[in-house]
């Protein structure tokens, strides 16, 4: 809830997506069952990932998404500060860990700062996730 207001605040991010667990963020970014119409579920060019998501987690969704050709920006959210986390969230292919603030404010600047390296290396003017 504290992300989806934070969102709100900062201009040029829009939602496309929330998965309730890793299995279904694995079938939108495939693409599968429901999300298979592009243009109602478009991809994202930004994903906020939790890494302790129900049936599937956030590390295995990073271990699905290495092979993969095209890949959103990925930003690792997680209530762990655990340095051998954020080492695996990284080798596995996170581009950013953050650890989840604590009020909607802290997640605006947090979103902010993502969608500014986003823009930097992919020279987007929009971004969603």
């Amino acid at each position: 809830m504290l992300f989806k207001l934070a969102l709100r605040k900062v201009p040029g991010m829009r939602l496309v997506a929330v998965a309730h667990d890793g299995d279904q963020a694995i079938a939108y970014l495939s693409g599968r069952n429901e999300f298979a119409n592009r243009e109602k579920h478009p991809y994202p060019d930004v994903v906020f990932l939790d890494l302790k998501m129900p049936r599937v987690t956030g590390f295995e969704v990073l271990s699905w998404l290495q092979d993969k050709e095209r890949k959103p920006f990925v930003t690792v959210f997680s209530g762990s500060e655990i340095e051998s986390d954020m080492k695996r969230a990284f080798a596995l292919g996170a581009d950013t860990y953050k650890v989840k603030p604590s009020n909607s404010e802290a997640y605006a600047a947090v979103i902010k700062s993502v969608q500014e390296q986003v823009r930097s290396q992919r020279g987007t003017q929009r971004v969603s996730g």
